[in-house]
């Protein structure tokens, strides 16, 4: 639905500040609740934007690999 793309659209702009991010940053950073934030973390990780790397059950961090090699080759 146009919501969900627009918050992924607002999520993708905060990766390009930091290409790590939390649920919480995605709270504090779009004004959703942790249950949106959440499930839109989990679409961008179902569409290959992000993975999950901190391997824990509570504050996960992700990562955006393809925004990282992008702010590393500069």
């Amino acid at each position: 639905d146009r919501y969900d793309s627009n918050l992924k659209t607002k999520v993708i702009g905060l990766l390009f500040t930091n290409p790590y991010i939390r649920i919480q940053d995605v709270v504090s950073g779009c004004g959703v609740s942790n249950p949106t934030a959440s499930k839109a973390i989990y679409e961008l990780v179902a569409d290959g934007v992000l993975r999950e790397v901190s391997g824990r059950k509570r504050n996960l961090l992700f990562v955006a690999d393809g925004v990282l090699e992008i702010l590393m080759s500069r």
